[in-house]
């Protein structure tokens, strides 16, 4: 996996996706806490609802990079094969 490359592709592609859905769900919360503001309880409802699902997603982000630990720890080369001193 290392010395065809793809092990560092998945490593990326796991972690713009782990990033991705950060960034969703911290726009569905900022429109939950909008939806929230209002003065309508019905509004609000939806917005208690909205709120629990950027949690959902928020906690399902973390998903991807615990995948890739498991796959890396079953032996196949990914998170391995990233040198992530160069990266700073």
């Amino acid at each position: 996996m290392c010395s065809s490359g793809l092990g560092p592709v998945i490593t990326l592609a796991f972690g713009m996706i782990t990033i991705g859905m950060i960034l969703l769900s911290a726009f569905r919360g900022a429109l939950a806490v909008n939806k929230m503001g209002s003065a309508r309880s019905d509004k609000k409802k939806e917005g208690r609802e909205a709120l629990k699902g950027a949690i959902i997603t928020f906690c399902g982000a973390w998903f991807f990079p615990l995948f890739a630990v498991v796959i890396d720890k079953a032996g196949v080369s990914t998170l391995s094969c990233v040198n992530f001193g160069n990266i700073m």
